[in-house]
């Protein structure tokens, strides 16, 4: 295959080992992605590397010395035209790896549909050989990334990519443009995760597949695929409600934060989002969250609703940032009110939403955004350079000390909120998140 020969022009150096200059290992992998490509595979499962125990002796992705000598394993008992088999170029003893038999012994009817591969396809190590190096250079990255490229390309039958691994989580989020083609779904890792999980998220993908497949297939039935929708949350009978916000179910006493919520339209657990056409009867609230949970796996609707129509600049910048928070705080809950963190960011940034209506100035949906980033880099892995790329320089110079405007535009903001008479305790507040009192203004 093309792919085959692309990998073996690769070049080597101290830290990174092309084991495809070995006409044996490039031969085992041209066979085995020959022989899967004729199965018309729906999926890809994209690995972060390979291992020394594992592809890096065998050439083939999850694939170890010892399954290649399995003659039960029908992927791996194929030949090329030239009658060349998959092989083992050792007369050791066969190494094995634990991935490998994870995958190999629990995946049986998903491999035939199913391509195996590594997001950096060749060995990266340290400089002792044997350990591997857990970080790339950016070069080896887009390489990477452009060696799945062609596999895609190579391969059209590929409709999934189930991602399985931290390098190539962080990768394969940068390009988004993968979305607009392909089903993604996230799955931990095999040495990570427990082996029943690994196992069940990959079997769940496929299942998740036909789920939503019959889910478009009605909608399009009904003719109605994506529309705006003003509704009573789901309740049961003691109260517990589904929150589309956080996609969780809730418990009565956290209906209190609804009025913070950009969702809400003026009433208790009454809210406003896109969704698919569904019947509204009969819906317990784990069938509610299940339902949810299956269309935002499949990547048919965000983690956090999108909750306005888009007919203005700023609801999009607004909508935006609290779909990113979803992300970035998923599961994490505020220490001070013990409720989740994003309804302790809603709960803030809602009190200034009166006095930032009353501002004459060109930029109070960025200050709304820069109150509920106020400790986005204290407190999570995000890097400042991101909020400025993704939200703008302004925002990045309201909650970064070491940007150059960051001291100018805080006085500038406090001066404003003054101006239309904002309130003592919400001046605190300000001054407090944004550490005013300890910076020279």
């Amino acid at each position: 295959m093309n792919i085959v020969r692309e990998l073996q022009e690769y070049p080597s150096t101290t830290i990174l080992d092309n084991m495809y200059c070995e006409p044996l290992k490039a031969k085992n992998l041209d066979i085995y992605l020959t022989t899967i490509s004729k199965l018309n595979p729906e999926a890809v499962l994209v690995g972060d590397s390979p291992v020394y125990m594992g592809s890096h002796q065998t050439g083939i992705p999850f694939t170890d010395e010892y399954k290649i000598g399995n003659e039960e394993l029908f992927l791996l008992q194929q030949k090329d035209q030239q009658g060349h088999s998959i092989i083992n170029d050792t007369e050791d003893e066969l190494k094995r790896d634990f991935s490998s038999a994870v995958i190999w012994n629990g995946l049986e009817l998903e491999l035939e549909n199913m391509v195996l591969w590594n997001i950096m396809p060749f060995y990266t190590h340290e400089a002792d050989f044997n350990v591997a190096r857990k970080n790339l250079l950016p070069q080896e990255e887009e390489a990477g990334f452009h060696f799945l490229k062609q596999l895609l390309k190579e391969i059209p039958s590929i409709r999934m990519i189930l991602v399985a691994g931290e390098l190539a989580s962080r990768i394969i989020l940068r390009h988004v443009e993968l979305k607009k083609d392909y089903e993604i779904y996230y799955i931990s890792n095999p040495s990570i995760a427990s082996v029943p999980e690994f196992i069940s998220r990959v079997k769940k993908a496929f299942e998740l597949k036909e789920n939503i497949l019959e889910r478009e297939r009605l909608a399009s039935e009904s003719e109605v695929a994506y529309e705006y929708r003003r509704r009573w949350a789901d309740t049961d009978e003691s109260g517990n409600f589904y929150c589309r916000a956080l996609n969780k179910i809730l418990p009565a006493s956290m209906s209190k934060y609804c009025g913070c919520c950009p969702c809400n339209l003026y009433g208790e657990l009454y809210c406003g989002y896109y969704d698919f056409n569904r019947n509204d009867h009969g819906w317990e609230l784990r069938k509610v969250k299940r339902r949810f949970d299956l269309l935002i796996q499949a990547n048919l609707i965000p983690l956090f609703p999108d909750y306005k129509l888009r007919t203005k600049h700023g609801s999009v910048l607004t909508e935006q940032a609290f779909q990113f928070l979803a992300e970035v705080y998923r599961d994490r809950i505020s220490l001070k009110s013990n409720a989740p963190y994003l309804f302790y960011l809603m709960e803030i940034a809602f009190q200034y939403i009166p006095y930032l209506e009353k501002m004459e100035n060109d930029h109070p949906e960025e200050i709304y955004v820069a109150i509920l980033f106020h400790n986005i880099l204290n407190n999570t892995k995000v890097a400042s350079g991101r909020i400025g790329k993704e939200f703008g320089s302004y925002i990045q110079s309201l909650i970064d000390p070491e940007e150059e405007e960051h001291l100018e535009n805080l006085a500038e903001v406090l001066t404003m909120f003054e101006s239309v008479n904002t309130p003592k305790e919400q001046m605190r507040l300000f001054k407090k998140i944004f550490k005013i009192d300890i910076l020279e203004i």
